[in-house]
């Protein structure tokens, strides 16, 4: 189960966003989907039970803004992957499901 890391506020400021797109960038470690919402690209990984997210008008800064938003005590000895599903319930996003990508690029 998901819970909010110290980053509360840079957590909030993600949820509840309608996402133009998602992809699937890596299915391993660590998995990785860039989604679009707006004019701005959101970054996701996941290793070792560790959800980190970076947000920026250009994929570059995405990339270095990322901050854990949550944590899965559960997951983090071994690296279980996560489904994208499970993220979009913890964010409470909003994504047409014909704008997921769920193959890597």
């Amino acid at each position: 189960m998901l819970l909010v890391s110290s980053n509360i506020a840079f957590c909030n400021g993600l949820k509840s966003r309608v996402l133009d797109s998602a992809s699937l960038l890596r299915d391993r470690t660590p998995q990785e989907w860039v989604c679009y919402s707006g004019n701005h690209i959101i970054v996701i990984r996941w290793q070792q039970g560790m959800l980190g997210m970076g947000v920026s008008e250009r994929e570059h800064e995405a990339y270095q803004e990322i901050k854990i938003v949550a944590i899965d005590q559960q997951r983090t000895t071994f690296d279980t992957p996560i489904q994208f599903s499970e993220i979009q319930t913890f964010m409470d996003w909003e994504l047409d499901e014909d704008d997921l990508l769920e193959y890597p690029l």
